[in-house]
């Protein structure tokens, strides 16, 4: 049993089927259960978005801040890789 729950933010430029963001969710979703959580315990944050925009036309990334900021947090992850969540900076 994991620590609680876990969140996968995943996310490409384009949708223009080019790029998928599932590889992203699979290679995180196996290191998440070799910690040793479950399914029911990882919640999946996708998007096909450009990381230039403002956080707030980022609606999967908007929504995992959220939920990172409820009573009940998520935990932290790991990120594949990290220039993911920022492009730009923070917007």
């Amino acid at each position: 049993m994991g620590k609680g729950k876990v969140a996968i933010y995943a996310r490409v430029s384009t949708s223009d089927g080019k790029q998928d963001y599932n590889r992203q969710i699979d290679d995180l979703t196996k290191v998440i259960k070799r910690e040793g959580y479950s399914d029911n315990e990882i919640e999946i944050f996708a998007e096909s978005i450009s990381g230039y925009k403002k956080k707030d036309d980022r609606i999967e990334f908007k929504a995992l801040l959220v939920n990172t900021s409820k009573t009940d947090p998520l935990s932290p992850a790991q990120c594949d890789p990290l220039k993911i969540l920022f492009q730009n900076g923070v917007n």
